[in-house]
């Protein structure tokens, strides 16, 4: 991990994680792991969260690291107003702004998509309007609730297509670890 332009597509970890048919987990800071890994504390956790096939693997790799201890989970999902709500039938108030109806809508589908998570530890959602990439928007999402691990599933985009990429996204400039678990998985 470095200072390199995203142009170079995320280097050995991009190309690990774009290529590989097993969940990839790229450590930026060991420490939190080790620490929940001991019993010391729980491991916070955001999962990018949509309701794509993508993510099911990493919803079920979320099962798994709850069943070995606890871990706080942030549900983070960005979505585009004017999508979302032409989804649900409404019109959108702002293509900015947090729209606290269509959070309602996303937080009934989003908990139903999520289901039940066995284990210990806090579940929250947190939604961002969003323009541009959603990766951007996720990284803001797990700086703000000082997550220590994002999951996120990939779809594993090839060629260009990997500049629109959330993993891509993820992998390149997240603080935090990063867990990609491919579709595939």
């Amino acid at each position: 991990h470095g200072d390199r332009s995203l142009m170079s597509l995320g280097g050995i970890s991009g190309g690990v994680v774009h290529s590989t048919t097993i969940p990839v987990l790229i450590v930026r800071d060991a420490r939190p792991l080790t620490e929940w890994a001991a019993g010391r504390r729980p491991l916070r956790v955001m999962i990018g969260l949509d309701e794509s096939a993508s993510c099911d693997p990493a919803i079920a790799q979320l099962h798994q690291l709850r069943a070995l201890g606890p871990v706080d989970v942030v549900a983070g999902h960005v979505y585009y107003a004017d999508e979302t709500a032409r989804r649900y039938g409404l019109r959108a108030q702002s293509m900015v702004d947090a729209d606290p109806t269509l959070e309602r809508f996303l937080r009934r589908d989003l908990e139903q998509r999520l289901g039940e998570l066995p284990g210990q530890g806090a579940i929250e959602f947190r939604f961002r309007a969003g323009l541009g990439r959603i990766g951007d928007h996720l990284l803001e999402i797990a700086d703000a609730a000082a997550v220590d691990l994002i999951v996120v599933g990939t779809k594993q985009k090839g060629g260009i297509g990997r500049l629109s990429s959330v993993s891509s996204v993820l992998v390149h400039d997240a603080k935090q670890s990063v867990w990609c678990v491919p579709a595939a998985a």
